[in-house]
């Protein structure tokens, strides 16, 4: 079974990239937005732990529960997943050379963002129920998902391109290490 990639809203801190101590550390707006620029390559599928610089990030709402959680939303790009160092741990044999563990700056203790490097085309379009944006061809909604079963054979993240917004997808055996660790942070739809 395959699972979006979904934060718990009940249980996370939503983290945002603090424009105003990037300025301080990177010297000026515009060293920022190369910064930001890098960061958007994430969803490219693209390495980029070589011309990484760390983001950081502030908290901007109060998390819910006693403790932090492993995944916190990003709220500027759901698409940039961030996970505490615990997440890191536990994930990194599962995703070896399937994502970068990137480190950022996060009030909350060590975090890392995951550059997942898995860009696939897995969703049978014409047998999943689908709406399409014409405007940038990309699929705004999935009612119904028939995922191509050989596109992800042995995958336990990746993301779909033609997929608006995250389109970020787990297997169960990272469901399952998260259940087995206690990590906490998510929620486990099915993508269906």
């Amino acid at each position: 079974m395959i699972f979006k990639y979904q934060t718990d809203p009940d249980t996370f801190n939503a983290c945002f990239a603090n424009d105003e101590a990037m300025e301080k550390r990177y010297g000026s707006y515009d060293n920022v937005q190369q910064i930001y620029s890098v960061c958007a390559k994430q969803s490219d599928g693209e390495p980029i732990s070589n011309v990484w610089s760390s983001l950081i990030l502030g908290v901007e709402f109060p998390q819910k529960s006693s403790c932090p959680s492993d995944f916190p939303s990003f709220v500027d790009n759901s698409s940039f997943p961030v996970v505490s160092a615990n997440a890191c741990k536990a994930l990194s044999l599962l995703l070896l050379d399937t994502v970068e563990f990137l480190p950022v700056e996060f009030p909350d203790g060590e975090y890392y963002m995951m550059n997942v490097l898995n860009l696939v085309r897995c969703i049978d379009e014409e047998k999943s129920d689908v709406r399409w944006n014409r405007s940038n061809d990309r699929i705004n909604l999935i009612r119904k998902h028939v995922f191509i079963p050989e596109a992800i054979q042995g995958l336990h993240i990746f993301r779909a391109p033609l997929v608006q917004g995250a389109g970020l997808y787990i297997s169960e055996d990272f469901v399952q290490v998260c259940k087995d660790n206690n990590l906490t942070g998510l929620i486990y739809v099915p993508a269906r």
